[in-house]
This record gives structure tokens, sequence and C-alpha cells, in this order.
């Protein structure tokens, strides 16, 4: 399996709007039409505990935009259904190991060295 983190990989965060990421979403369009097995996992707080937390009215007020959920991305960008993981602010390497994920494509350093340090290849989204 791939694993695509979702800000700044997927869905880009420009100060005054969020924007996809061309090239990686072109790259999980292709995967998804190859039907290979790819999920989205994101540090993000699930869906289920983000109304509790405020943080949609937090992203709004900080950055002076709407933010955009991950599934409210996915059903505009996505022709195909995927699997989204949320790990709820703690660091990736578990859920991947968990998932059985082989490739981790994420734009943060310190994930990508937690990801390769249990044996999973990882790819800097900007060399896509």
């Amino acid at each position: 399996m791939i694993a695509f983190d979702f800000d700044n990989t997927l869905c880009l965060n420009h100060e005054s709007h969020w924007e996809p990421n061309k090239r990686v979403l072109n790259l999980l369009k292709g995967l998804l039409k190859q039907r290979h097995p790819v999920a989205i996992v994101t540090a993000r707080m699930s869906p289920d505990l983000s109304p509790s937390f405020g943080i949609s009215e937090f992203y709004d007020k900080i950055y002076s935009k709407k933010y955009i959920s991950v599934e409210e991305f996915v059903k505009k960008y996505l022709n195909d259904p995927i699997d989204i993981y949320y790990t709820n602010g703690k660091y990736k390497a578990a859920t991947l190991t968990r998932l059985g994920v082989s490739i981790l494509i994420d734009d943060n350093e310190y994930e990508r060295a937690e990801a390769e340090a249990v044996g999973i290849a990882t790819l800097d989204p900007e060399n896509i």
C-alpha cells in the first residue's frame, strides 16, 4: 500500500487559500485507476473528534480561509473512493505499520524519518 499525507502533500496550504498539489493528486489518481492499494493517512483529528475541538472554526479564524476537510477534498478532486486514516495528532509510523504501508509520501521530514526507521520507504512530494 502507498500512503499519502494530506496537508502540504495532497493539499497545499497557502496563506490565503488551499489548493490541490496537482502532481501528487495526478499520481494518486493514476494509482487508483490501476487499482493499486492506496490510502490517505493524516495527523489531523478525526471528524468524530474535530467538532468538540472547534477545529474548523480555529482554521477559519487563524488562516482567514475556509477550512477544507479531507472528505471535502476527496469528494471534490477524486472520482474514486479512498480509505482515510486519522492519527489524531500522533506520529504516523505505528498506523503505517499496522496498515502494511510500503511507501509513504509526506512533506514532513520527521514523519518520513520515523517511517524509514520501521522499514517503510518514503518520498518527499517535492520530488514528484
